[in-house]
């Protein structure tokens, strides 16, 4: 009994120090072993990529909105969100966690718009039902 209570002791003693481990701060490690100007290509690259799916899905928002009868702000803003996305205007530099900023940025741009478009896929589906 008293064999596997020490045990059971030093295998959480040795999990809470596994935990500890990977907590520790590594991101200076691991920026460092990039090549910083083929880094922020890829970035720009990523970016530009996200800015592409944005305005498909903002197509997609003005298309479904367009087929309604009442408009919504949507025909407006989601258009605006793809003209000034952050991949233009947001410079590619590394963030604590050595992501770039402008990729996440653009990514955000990107899930705002398809919660856009599922909000008007499912305002469709619910008129479609009610009628």
């Amino acid at each position: 009994m008293m064999i596997a209570a020490c045990l059971r002791g030093r295998l959480s003693a040795l999990a809470i120090g596994q935990l500890g481990i990977s907590l520790l701060p590594r991101t200076a490690s691991a920026c460092s072993l990039v090549d910083v100007k083929t880094s922020i290509a890829d970035a720009v690259l990523a970016a530009e990529a996200w800015w592409l799916a944005s305005v498909l899905v903002a197509a997609a928002v003005v298309i479904v909105d367009i087929r309604r009868r009442p408009r919504s702000l949507l025909v407006i803003t989601a258009p605006l969100l793809a003209a000034g996305h952050p991949a233009w205007w947001v410079q590619p530099s590394y963030g604590p966690d050595c992501a770039f900023a402008n990729v996440e940025a653009s990514q955000f741009v990107f899930a705002a718009l398809c919660a856009m478009f599922c909000y008007q896929l499912v305002r469709a589906w619910r008129s479609r039902a009610a009628s």
